[in-house]
């Protein structure tokens, strides 16, 4: 039960936690009154026409489209064997079992380049990538550009170059991502 558990940390301080996530997928199926893959593909994914996405959960005969993933051992490359588990799974599909292709990536960098392109309100894009706190302190802080981050509701923003950034990366089993938004530019 939510009720005994205790707050650990501060208040708008960071820290990574997959759990967050899965807890928000247990919020949106309760208040949806639908799984967490009905409300993504019908609020997201079909609204932005992203017909490459899916979840295993969902669709679990897509395991063999997987890609290949490997592992490193003293140099040498090995196949990296990972089987999506129903019942035994340590993360949720809200917190990182969303699978997807480069073209329905980027779309779904456009929905943020064009502040919602219809799909979501214009201030909703804007609170997820402008409401964050310092990573100062934190041992991921630094990330791949070496400089000052902050975190919020999974976007990591930054300054590269005078430039103002967003990124998102994951690995998860052997399998990695990463989305860059660079809106000055338009790009992401």
């Amino acid at each position: 039960k939510m009720d005994d558990l205790e707050i650990k940390g501060t208040p708008g301080q960071f820290e990574d936690a997959y759990a967050n996530y899965n807890l928000l997928g247990e919020v949106i199926e309760r208040v949806s009154g639908e799984t967490y893959e009905e409300y993504i593909t019908e609020n997201i994914l079909d609204a932005n026409k992203m017909m490459s996405t899916y979840t295993l959960r969902q669709n679990p005969e897509f395991q063999e489209e997987v890609a290949v993933s490997y592992q490193n051992y003293f140099g040498y490359p090995v196949v990296g064997e990972y089987e999506y588990d129903q019942n035994d799974n340590w993360a949720g599909v809200s917190s990182g079992l969303l699978l997807s292709d480069v073209k329905d990536m980027g779309k779904y960098l456009q929905m943020f380049l064009k502040e919602g392109d219809e799909v979501v309100e214009p201030e909703s894009i804007a609170a997820v990538l402008e409401n964050t706190v310092s990573m100062a302190g934190d041992e991921t802080a630094g990330g791949i550009f070496g400089t000052e981050e902050e975190y919020g509701m999974g976007w990591i923003s930054t300054e590269v170059g005078g430039e103002q950034i967003y990124y998102q990366n994951g690995m998860l089993e052997n399998h990695m991502s990463m989305m860059v938004l660079m809106p000055e530019r338009k790009t992401g």
